[in-house]
């Protein structure tokens, strides 16, 4: 536990321990009276070791059984640790429940965000004849073009808040990066013609 702030090497560094307590202790017997003997004590021995490794497993809270199953030997008994694998299954379903969930919420979500932009896109206002062009308050910061004039005669845009501005006027309002993002979506800067 000593390297606190690198979970990468402290995770390494426990997985080298556990296989080393899984892999030690192995040793080739040279036969002789006791060679029939010996695959049953192998067998209690890697128990013992596979249960340990598992027992290190559990303090170190970076490591997952699937980090040591490739280190267990090939005929390792899954009695040994088939709490812990059971334990990992049921994480990782409800990981996936909750992973469902949010996939769930996040599909409407967009549809809704979707529903939302087609009806922004069919929305239109309808705009009176008499109404003008309020460039004329934007005077402060960009100068009027049309001088108040009125927007029926001419493309226009009109808010929800009662605003409506000729497009050319509030093109010239707007930042060039804006104007050039509309120019590339093929809004209303990009066809603006007449006064």
């Amino acid at each position: 536990d000593l390297p606190v702030d690198d979970d990468a090497l402290r995770k390494r560094l426990w997985l080298q321990v556990c296989r080393s307590v899984i892999g030690g202790g192995v040793q080739a017997d040279s036969g002789g009276d006791c060679a029939e003997m010996r695959p049953a004590e192998e067998r209690s021995e890697l128990r013992v070791r596979v249960r340990a490794a598992v027992g290190l497993m559990e303090e170190c809270p970076l490591l997952r059984i699937e980090d040591l199953l490739p280190a267990f030997p090939d005929f390792t008994l899954i009695n040994d640790f088939k709490d812990t694998i059971c334990a990992a299954v049921d994480s990782y379903t409800a990981q996936l429940a909750s992973l469902k969930a949010q996939m769930t919420h996040t599909i409407g979500a967009s549809e809704a965000l979707r529903c939302d932009i087609q009806k922004m896109r069919e929305r239109a206002f309808d705009v009176a004849d008499d109404v003008t062009c309020d460039c004329t308050q934007l005077a402060p910061t960009v100068c009027a073009t049309c001088a108040g004039g009125l927007v029926a005669a001419h493309r226009h845009v009109a808010f929800p808040c009662g605003h409506a501005f000729r497009l050319r006027c509030l093109e010239r309002a707007l930042p060039p990066e804006e104007v050039q993002r509309l120019e590339a979506c093929g809004g209303a800067a990009g066809g603006l013609g007449g006064p």
